[in-house]
């Protein structure tokens, strides 16, 4: 009995050394298992801060343009632009020669009814700027002083339809413009060769005007008292392509007169008329070739 006890008391023994020794091989595993690598995330707003050369062109290399301010000498920046001719109205501006007065008159058109605003500005040669508004009834005017120097104008028109166009941008002179007659004294041929323009200029028929984005604005004056014609160039659409304004006078005592008239605003032509009514023909002639005859008419002397 003391046998089994013995026997079972090692067995158990042996058991027990066998599972200590199996505990301790297992405990180092444990301990040396490497523990869960977790990967840091990284926030390039904290972690990784922008450097100058890498910062993003909305933040930082967006340039500030600097705004540069229309001159003063530009009353209405940009070309004349005109409207269709089924909106076209006109302005005539002109500068009195002696007292300088720049004078604009409305003076209608197509598109009459549809005009809301005239707005007229003129600038002297020191960059002193006035406006004044014209109304859209055909003869209301405005008067500005000007100067004896080149004084601009220009003329804006607003539509009804919220539509703006710059009609009219002229530069008017200080000085009287008139046909200037030169005094021959040598052979008649030459003089012969200077009398312009010639009357071929003119076409046959009755008058005919050219469209209206080529106008043409004139007066013809008769002196009651003295006779003298007075032709006047009132400018137009189309004046910066004209190429001669011809005009010539059928006298009643039968003399016929040719001169040429200037195509610069407020130019003047003179003949020396008769008692009796006289007949004044003008015509235009384009740079393009094309002709026509804006005027044909007798004025008379009477008052």
């Amino acid at each position: 009995m003391n046998c089994t006890l013995i026997l079972r008391f090692g067995t158990i023994l042996l058991l027990a050394c066998i599972f200590a020794g199996c505990t301790q091989e297992s405990s180092p595993d444990v301990k040396q298992a490497p523990s869960p690598t977790v990967s840091p995330v990284v926030s390039p707003a904290r972690d990784l801060p922008l450097s100058s050369e890498s910062q993003t062109p909305e933040s930082v290399m967006k340039p500030t343009l600097p705004v540069t301010p229309l001159p003063l000498t530009d009353p209405y920046p940009g070309p004349v632009s005109l409207p269709h001719k089924n909106l076209q109205v006109s302005v005539d501006v002109v500068k009195d020669p002696i007292y300088k007065i720049i004078t604009a008159t409305f003076t209608g058109g197509k598109g009459q009814k549809l005009v809301k605003a005239v707005e007229v500005r003129t600038i002297t040669p020191d960059g002193e700027i006035t406006s004044k508004d014209l109304t859209n009834r055909v003869g209301d005017e405005v008067l500005f002083q000007g100067t004896a120097g080149n004084d601009r104008v220009a003329v804006l028109v607003s539509y009804l339809s919220g539509d703006v166009y710059k009609i009219y941008d002229e530069t008017l002179s200080g000085s009287r413009i008139g046909q200037i007659t030169p005094i021959i004294t040598v052979t008649p041929e030459i003089q012969e060769t200077i009398q312009t323009p010639s009357p071929l200029l003119i076409p046959d028929g009755p008058v005919t005007l050219p469209p209206d984005n080529l106008s043409v604005l004139i007066d013809v004056r008769k002196d009651p008292i003295f006779n003298v014609i007075t032709i006047t160039f009132l400018g137009g659409h189309g004046q910066g392509i004209i190429g001669t304004i011809p005009v010539h006078a059928v006298l009643s005592d039968g003399t016929m007169v040719s001169e040429e008239l200037d195509s610069r605003i407020g130019a003047i032509t003179e003949i020396q008329g008769t008692k009796g009514p006289d007949r004044v023909v003008v015509g235009v002639v384009f740079k393009s070739g094309d002709r026509y005859k804006i005027f044909d008419e007798q004025v008379s002397g009477r008052r």
